[in-house]
């Protein structure tokens, strides 16, 4: 006799947002919300085409309703590309999950690997000019905070170093040599650069 069990497809966010997002993988509190955030908006998502939560289950979560949740955060939620992927990719983590806790779910999340993402415009980043610099430098005030204030802001628009990462900095990071002194800075996603 076969099992027919066939699981719905929320059943598996509670652990997914509560234990395997911040506790196994260590992901911050703002990944967890926004990613709490897109399987809500899913669950809107598929209320709006008529789809009850308590009738859905993971094979209902084709590559064409994946699409069409794409223009449907494009077109009626009106979210740029970057939002509308990362929306995506939060909804694909989840299935991925519950196919690790679940092996007859594997054939869902490999039949959603192929999804493409919605591509970006690629736009120019803007810098400040070499005027704009000096004249941020020197209204900087020579005070012993404001001589502080001016090597953090140089530092940054040299090093391209992020605020987060500047804060973060300690002694052991700087190594001084002769010919080659260096700033260690463990960067977003725990890289060092």
């Amino acid at each position: 006799m076969q099992n027919s069990y066939k699981p719905l497809f929320f059943s598996y966010t509670n652990d997914f947002l509560n234990v395997y997002l911040p506790q196994m993988v260590c992901r911050s509190r703002y990944t967890v919300e926004s990613y709490t955030d897109s399987l809500s908006i899913f669950r809107r998502f598929l209320n709006s085409k008529g789809i009850s939560q308590k009738d859905f289950l993971f094979e209902d979560c084709t590559p064409d309703l994946m699409n069409d949740f794409k223009l449907y955060l494009l077109d009626e939620k009106h979210n740029r590309e970057s939002t509308v992927n990362g929306r995506i990719t939060a909804v694909r983590s989840y299935i991925d999950y519950a196919a690790s806790k679940d092996a007859s779910l594997a054939s869902v999340s490999i039949r959603l690997s192929g999804l493409r993402k919605v591509s970006e415009p690629k736009l120019e980043k803007k810098i400040l000019t070499p005027e704009q610099v000096t004249a941020i430098v020197a209204a900087i005030p020579a005070t012993r905070l404001g001589i502080r204030n001016r090597m953090m802001f140089l530092l940054m628009y040299e090093s391209a170093v992020r605020v987060s990462e500047l804060v973060g900095l300690k002694v052991s990071n700087v190594r001084i040599a002769d010919n080659n002194s260096c700033l260690y800075i463990v960067g977003k996603g725990r890289k060092e650069r």
